[in-house]
């Protein structure tokens, strides 16, 4: 009998055979291979399905299974650090699997869906990796407040929900009939551990709260939980100590065992992670002081009336307000959110803005007054501010929006989305100077127009289709050295044929390899698709080793024939898995992840572009999945292989994906669908700066 275990212990029974309970969260159908995402509500992970080590009942029975089915899934754990997944790094090689229950269609599907829907499909869409994080988080909060309290000599009361009286004021109450008296829903359980702490000293009450308030702000809530602790003997400067030291236990419990979950979510902890006692303490006199201070400094009457207030008043929220200035950064589009913008204050005008480091690409800090960084979501919030008129500066790889703004004191200024969306073309502010290299099999020009970037700011550039050197403008192009160090960033397409249909005549001329090189070491951005391979392989060979070359990722020169590493066996559809921590947050903030951290590459071609390895020194994996390759040329494998790559080399960057568009999206209409957003979002990340020239 095998061992019947949680995904959260897989890493403990590598080698094992082990039974696994649970769900299909996704699965992806190669062929003779399955992969099955299977969670359980402690992770989630792949299990691998070859229709070679199972019996053909087995098979079908997998191939059946549709999403969320329940199942039962026995196998041997392998430890694969690129295996998808939570924790990840561990898969099952599957020897049997029996469905429970085959679930009919699901409807919470990897795209984009209102809130509205989502709510109504609320029970299902808990199963998701963002709800489940949020509520894994929650009950850990919840787990910390009871574990300082109880360990802290404060005693726990289960006070009523139902009272025959108001705790806080008869407004907000909601009414019950009680067997024909009044009865109200409790607003808090205060009045209760007042009388408690008489008999106990320190007690606190932890539940369900209800306040009669039909608000959608962010400041009422008409059912959430509260904990409530009182005190029979304690000053002042005890409680600060106790508040310091409670908010810090909290929050350190969480940073130290949600770390994966506050990924998932995109939460910039750098905040939190500053919560460690004591923190600063301010004292009323001090603080009213400063709400005058302020009043008198504003011309603007509404906020004096705001700020006003007597010694002996309780600070209302005008009061207690920090003055911040928050958006949400998108894409020219208005529609997509820009992950990791720098948005800044300057000191002075932008264009005085020092640049740090040797490329001179980077917002030096010592000359912005303000600044931070979008979350996956776009959202950002500037704080430290005083009110007037200011200039907020929003960065984005070689975008630059420049919004003048009126900043309002002690106010959380919320910034129009249109007046810090990133520019459509340099009427609106600074964008690349883009070329693109047409190809056969890819469009990559049309991320750029679904984006929202103006044609203008583009320039196509033809290539020749199977050496037919009439249409050739690319090879014009890289000979000129001038002209390609023009552009900020060149995208070169799958089955951009230079001069020859292998390329050989082009990429063996040293006057092109010296362009190439000379154009990214000086800040240009290179990046290819698939077939195109040849043209990041040249500029930067250190980058990978693909297929065909010396086996020992990165060698210096290219050490093969051009063409040889075009052996990918065809598949509809890869389950890859998303390695950088900013994109997977930003693909599942759009829908477009098809578990926890993997997303569907849809139409690998036959022949498609295969890496190796990518360099363990010089290059980032983005994106890696599972693939077949050279059946038709004999040396049939399959295994887990790089599918995006980038490296920095001097000022610039290279960057190379074996997947692209598919021609679904050809015509420009209908959005981007996943594995489009992560080409989009890596045409905006592959231009953030570098700070030093890197050398090989």
């Amino acid at each position: 009998m095998t061992d019947l275990i949680r995904i959260q212990d897989i890493a403990a029974h590598v080698g094992n055979i082990v039974t696994l309970q649970g769900w299909l969260y996704a699965r992806t159908d190669k062929g003779k291979l399955q992969f099955l995402q299977v969670r359980d509500g402690t992770g989630i992970v792949q299990c691998v399905v070859f229709k070679k080590e199972v019996p053909e009942e087995v098979f079908e029975a997998a191939a059946k299974l549709t999403q969320e089915s329940s199942l039962e899934v026995t196998g041997t754990v392998r430890a694969d650090p690129r295996a998808p997944g939570t924790p990840g790094g561990f898969e099952l090689g599957v020897s049997d699997v029996r469905p429970v229950q085959v679930a009919i269609e699901y409807p919470i599907t990897p795209k984009e869906h209102g809130v509205e829907f989502l709510m109504d499909w609320r029970h299902l869409w808990i199963r998701s990796s963002r709800q489940w994080a949020i509520l894994r988080i929650r009950a850990t909060i919840m787990r910390a407040i009871r574990e300082w309290l109880d360990g802290n000599g404060f005693l726990e009361m289960s006070t009523p929900i139902i009272t025959p009286s108001a705790a806080e004021g008869t407004s907000t109450l909601f009414a019950l009939d009680y067997f024909g008296e009044n009865a109200y829903l409790a607003q808090s359980g205060q009045l209760y551990n007042e009388a408690n702490i008489g008999a106990f000293g320190k007690v606190y009450c932890f539940g369900p709260t209800f306040r009669a308030e039909k608000s959608k702000t962010r400041r009422h809530l008409t059912e959430f939980w509260m904990v409530e602790p009182e005190i029979a003997y304690c000053d002042l400067d005890q409680l600060l100590v106790i508040e310091e030291n409670f908010v810090s236990h909290i929050v350190q419990t969480v940073l130290r065992e949600r770390a994966a979950e506050l990924k998932a979510l995109g939460r910039d902890t750098s905040a939190l992670e500053k919560m460690i006692p004591p923190f600063p303490r301010i004292t009323y006199d001090d603080a009213v002081e400063r709400l005058h201070k302020l009043a008198a400094e504003t011309d603007d009457p509404e906020q004096k009336e705001l700020l006003k207030i007597e010694w002996g008043d309780d600070f209302g929220s005008p009061h207690e307000t920090a003055t911040t200035v928050s958006g949400v950064v998108r894409f020219p589009n208005g529609t997509l959110p820009v992950s990791n913008a720098f948005v800044y204050v300057p000191t002075g005008s932008v264009d005085d803005v020092a640049r740090s480091g040797e490329c001179g690409e980077c917002v030096d800090g010592a000359s912005v007054s303000a600044h931070t960084t979008t979350g996956s979501d776009g959202r950002f919030e500037l704080t430290g501010l005083t009110g007037g008129a200011r200039q907020i500066v929003i960065e984005k790889g070689k975008f630059r929006r420049v919004a003048n703004v009126e900043i309002t004191e002690c106010t959380r200024n919320e910034l129009d989305a249109e007046l810090i969306r990133l520019p459509r073309d340099s009427s609106e502010g600074q964008v690349p100077h883009v070329a693109v290299v047409q190809g056969e099999y890819d469009r990559m020009e049309v991320v750029l127009q679904q984006i929202g970037l103006a044609p203008s700011a583009v320039d196509l550039i033809a290539s020749p289709i199977y050496g037919d050197a009439s249409s050739d403008q690319a090879s014009a192009l890289l000979r000129d050295r001038a002209r390609l160090t023009s552009y900020d960033i060149v995208l070169v397409n799958c089955g951009a044929w230079v001069t020859d249909y292998d390329g050989v005549a082009l990429f063996s001329d040293a006057t092109v390899r010296d362009n190439l090189r000379a154009f990214v070491q000086g800040g240009g951005r290179l990046y290819a698709t698939d077939l195109s391979y040849e043209i990041v392989e040249v500029t930067n060979p250190e980058m990978a080793d693909f297929y065909g070359g010396t086996g020992d990722g990165m060698s210096s020169t290219v050490e093969r024939p051009f063409g040889d590493a075009e052996i990918g066996d065809p598949m509809d559809s890869v389950v890859a898995t998303v390695h950088d921590e900013d994109l997977r947050a930003w693909l599942e903030v759009n829908g477009a992840l098809s578990g926890h951290d993997t997303m569907t590459v849809d139409g690998m071609l036959d022949g498609f572009t295969m890496m190796d390895r990518a360099s363990p020194t010089h290059a980032k994996t983005w994106v890696d999945g599972a693939v077949e390759w050279g059946s038709y040329i004999g040396v049939s494998g399959r295994g887990v292989r790089p599918l995006t790559v980038s490296t920095e080399l001097g000022c610039g960057r290279t960057l190379f994906t074996s997947y692209h568009t598919v021609e679904e999206s050809w015509g420009g209409s209908g959005g981007l669908v996943g594995q489009e957003l992560a080409l989009a979002y890596l045409v905006l990340e592959i231009g953030s700066c570098v700070q030093d020239p890197v050398l090989y």
